[in-house]
């Protein structure tokens, strides 16, 4: 059986995001908050995460962790949350630059590749770390 799935969220817990409905990326046609290749729609991380309420980064990671929690997946995924800050980024060059290069965070990375930015999108990590351990 494979070691447990590593699920890495960069990002500023206190961060609001959908305070325009949105995470920022723009209108929904030109989306680009993914780089998941699963869909022609709009990303979903961008689009629905963030509810009427603008919820904060810290709450849709620990809405992730309870939805992992409640999943068949439970027992095979690491999830982490990594703060932010302005004078170290998790030791990752990596997501640094992808910040320095306009993208927005949450950064979610999986199992070490970055899959989505600007949101969190509970059924998108979980369909990825499925798809990994198979």
């Amino acid at each position: 059986m494979k070691n447990k799935i590593k699920v890495s969220i960069y990002g500023n817990k206190l961060s609001i995001l959908g305070a325009d409905s949105s995470c920022g990326h723009g209108a929904e046609d030109d989306c680009g908050g993914c780089s998941s290749k699963k869909s022609e729609e709009p990303c979903f991380s961008c689009h629905k995460v963030a509810s009427k309420e603008n919820k904060s980064t810290g709450d849709l990671f620990y809405s992730l962790v309870d939805f992992i929690e409640l999943s068949d997946v439970k027992e095979k995924v690491d999830l982490e949350f990594i703060e932010l800050d302005k004078n170290k980024i998790g030791g990752s060059a990596e997501i640094e630059e992808i910040l320095e290069r306009g993208f927005e965070a949450p950064i979610v990375v999986i199992d070490g590749i970055v899959r989505y930015y600007g949101g969190i999108s509970n059924l998108l990590i979980y369909e990825d770390v499925k798809e990994l351990l198979q």
